[in-house]
């Protein structure tokens, strides 16, 4: 369940297509009231309720700039981030395999939703700089 304010229930009702084309089924059961009745995959419980509202505040910072139509962008900039690796996280070596698997299927992408670069390419000289070397 998750309790909004009267905006937020206002753009979670008018949205309900956006949300459901992400993942997201979301009912009303209340006034300000609503159920969160699936979700995309990977989010889950508390993480949910909490992207859920930060979507909403997104909206909301849109609607208040008239940049309504950027709409379902921001639900999956916001998406995209809450369910990426963030930094300092430590992962498996499992893991980081998998990852670069699929990365090799998306050359496209070289940057996180955030325009930040997910890789780059170092030659020889510059990987023996950064580790104190000399060739």
């Amino acid at each position: 369940m998750l309790e909004v304010t009267a905006e937020e229930a206002f753009l979670l009702s008018s949205s309900q297509e956006e949300f459901l084309s992400i993942g997201f089924e979301i009912d009303p059961v209340g006034e300000k009231t609503f159920a969160i009745r699936s979700t995309p995959s990977g989010v889950d419980g508390e993480a949910a309720q909490e992207m859920v509202r930060e979507i909403l505040g997104e909206l909301i910072a849109l609607k208040r700039e008239g940049k309504g139509t950027e709409t379902l962008q921001a639900m999956l900039v916001t998406l995209s981030c809450h369910t990426a690796i963030r930094a300092n996280h430590p992962l498996r070596n499992e893991e980081i395999e998998h990852l670069l698997r699929n990365l090799s299927s998306y050359p496209a992408f070289a940057t996180c939703p955030h325009g930040r670069p997910i890789f780059f390419f170092l030659n020889w000289d510059e990987l023996n700089k950064q580790f104190k070397r000399t060739s």
